[in-house]
């Protein structure tokens, strides 16, 4: 699959995230590169959003609005989790872990459900009242 730069999903990033990239691995090398990583997904999603699937993209099954972007990395599993707004259109990105295990406990999927339900609804009230105090970041 290539990337070919058309958007038709805005992928909007909230501080956490951003932040959390930003001090992903404690090496610069290594966390550049789980970013560019990042950034490729992000690019898919612009351009076909969820549907893309794996290995890029999972829908996280007991929850009703949670994803996961998938970055495997040579030192660790990278999940950005995100949960998509009513308007359908825009991909919020909400939280970020790193996988040690098979599976996270079961304790950081319902954190990241309730960071991603806060982040949807802040980001939904935002555009309705078309508030320009975001609290949200561009994309990468």
């Amino acid at each position: 699959m290539r990337y070919s730069g058309t958007v038709r999903y805005a992928v909007i990033l909230t501080e956490e995230v951003a932040a959390w990239l930003q001090s992903c691995h404690p090496t610069k090398a290594e966390r550049d590169k789980i970013i560019a990583r990042f950034r490729f997904v992000f690019g898919l999603l612009r351009e076909f959003g969820p549907p893309i699937g794996r290995p890029h993209v999972d829908r996280i099954g007991d929850y009703e609005n949670l994803w996961e972007a998938i970055v495997d990395h040579r030192t660790g599993a990278y999940r950005a989790f995100f949960g998509l707004a009513k308007d359908g259109a825009v991909v919020v990105v909400a939280f970020g872990a790193v996988k040690k295990r098979q599976r996270f406990p079961p304790d950081v999927y319902r954190q990241a459900e309730q960071r991603v339900r806060e982040a949807v609804a802040r980001y939904d009230e935002e555009r309705r009242t078309h508030d320009d105090q975001t609290r949200f970041v561009p994309f990468p």
